[in-house]
Parts: C-alpha cells; sequence; structure tokens
C-alpha cells in the first residue's frame, strides 16, 4: 500500500482567500487540529477565520465541489475572477500537483490536463470517500446518520467488494466447470 500526504495549497479567489495563500501542511502524519484566529473581528475568535473555506479549497480541487456540493461560482470571492486551487501531493516517493480552476473549469495533474477519474485513481478515493474517510465537513452526513442500506453501499464502494464478488462468481463457475 502507497503513502498519500497532502503537503500544502495554494488558493486564489476562493472564497475568503482573495489573494494567493499559501498553506502547509506538512506536519507528518496523523489527526490534525485545525484552530483558527479572526484578526478582523477578534471578538468571534476563530469563527469566520476561514477554517471551513480550507477543507471547502481542497474538496474543490480534487472534486471540483466543495463539502457541501458548491461549485466555482458560487465559491469566487466577492468580486474576484476564477477561483484556483492548487494541492502538492506525496504519493510514495513523488510529488504530484494537483490543480483546479473554476469557470471555465480546468484540472491539471503536474501540469498536464486531466479528468476528474484521474485524480480519483491517483488518490485512491471518490469524492463521497473522501467525505466520510479524510474530510468531514460541517452539516454533511456521517457514517452513523446513513442508512443501512447507505452505510452497506458506502462500505462496499470503500472496499471495492465488486472485485470480490467478480473473482467468487468466476471462482464459482470454474469450480463448476472442473468437476
Amino acid at each position: 500500500m502507497r503513502r498519500i500526504e497532502l503537503l500544502g495549497m495554494e488558493v486564489e479567489n476562493f472564497r475568503s482567500f482573495r489573494e494567493p495563500t499559501v498553506l502547509s501542511f506538512e506536519g507528518g502524519i496523523g489527526l490534525n487540529y485545525l484552530t483558527g484566529d479572526n484578526q478582523v473581528e477578534p471578538l468571534l475568535d476563530g469563527n469566520g477565520a476561514g477554517k471551513s473555506t480550507i477543507w471547502d479549497a481542497l474538496l474543490f480541487v480534487i472534486s471540483g465541489t466543495s463539502v457541501r456540493g458548491l461549485r466555482a461560482s458560487d465559491l469566487v470571492t466577492w468580486g474576484g475572477s476564477r477561483p484556483c486551487v492548487t494541492s502538492i501531493w506525496k504519493i510514495g516517493e513523488d510529488l504530484v500537483s494537483i490543480t483546479r480552476q473554476g469557470s471555465p473549469n480546468k484540472l491539471t495533474i503536474n501540469d498536464i490536463p486531466a479528468e476528474q477519474k484521474e485524480v480519483d485513481t491517483l488518490l485512491g478515493l471518490t469524492r463521497l470517500q473522501f467525505l466520510h474517510s479524510v474530510v468531514f465537513g460541517q452539516a454533511c452526513p456521517l457514517f452513523p446518520d446513513l442508512s443501512l442500506p447507505e452505510r452497506a453501499e458506502l462500505v462496499d464502494n470503500i472496499l471495492n467488494l465488486d472485485v470480490w464478488l467478480k473473482a467468487a462468481e468466476h471462482a464459482g463457475k470454474e469450480h463448476t466447470r472442473l468437476q
């Protein structure tokens, strides 16, 4: 199994990040705690500091929508031009950049035009899988909130059980043929 690590992002014209802003996540593996400091309205403490926007930017760059499913036209900074997010990943021993710009949409992997399926394959997770295993967004249903059929479908999807079912079916047919 290969190790995948998000090293950082650059966010521009995306919600509260008007100017290019570099965010570093180089802290090693494990659970990370994100807190905010609202310097515009100090009485709000960490509220309105842009924490949720960071996760929206991450979901946008890997899937084209925010945590809540908003598209680029809804995520652009007020009065700004097209939103742009670049993420830098260490996948195995390779450094990989994924960049997504919105309206018109443009997706690149290492500066080469790409399709969504390539990002999903590169990270090994679809948007839905990412939302249930990496980023747990506000106002999004979590695994315990799902119905039993939805939970089963999600687990099947994450574990890619279709491969096992096809293999078992093939083994059964081969067993019958050999008998």
